[in-house]
């Protein structure tokens, strides 16, 4: 299973011809975990043009399934989030969130912030721009 990041489904709403042909070869084997869905929610309600991006966004939501926060999830995100504290390191809670869900699931989680999410033990990651 594929899990995707916010910039990664930024990116497709963008128009970015080598993810969006990424996208496509892996129709069926891709989801959202919960975190990100509030976070388009939030760029498009931000955004110069809120109710196409909402469109957008809705149609984007209506192709792929949502990955909920289940208690198992949860309970990864505590034990990272610990962990990077004990490191000194500071990882937003939505980041640290998307990351669980994608540990929770057994997932490749694709996003454009490898280094930002390398942090994460035991977490598989792709960039699809490169």
């Amino acid at each position: 299973m594929i899990l995707l990041d916010t910039n990664v489904l930024i990116a497709i709403l963008r128009g970015n011809k080598k993810v969006a042909e990424r996208f496509s070869r892996n129709l069926g084997d891709m989801a959202i975990p919960a975190m990100v869905v509030g976070e388009l929610h939030f760029g498009a309600a931000k955004s110069r043009n809120p109710a196409k991006n909402r469109r957008l966004v809705q149609a984007l939501l209506g192709a792929l399934p949502v990955m909920h926060t289940t208690d198992a999830i949860m309970e990864l995100f505590g034990e990272h989030k610990a962990v990077l504290a004990s490191r000194g390191e500071s990882v937003e809670d939505a980041d640290v969130l998307i990351a669980a869900t994608a540990l929770a699931y057994d997932a490749t989680l694709v996003t454009g912030n490898i280094r930002h999410f390398s942090r994460f033990e035991g977490l598989r990651i792709e960039d699809w721009n490169s």
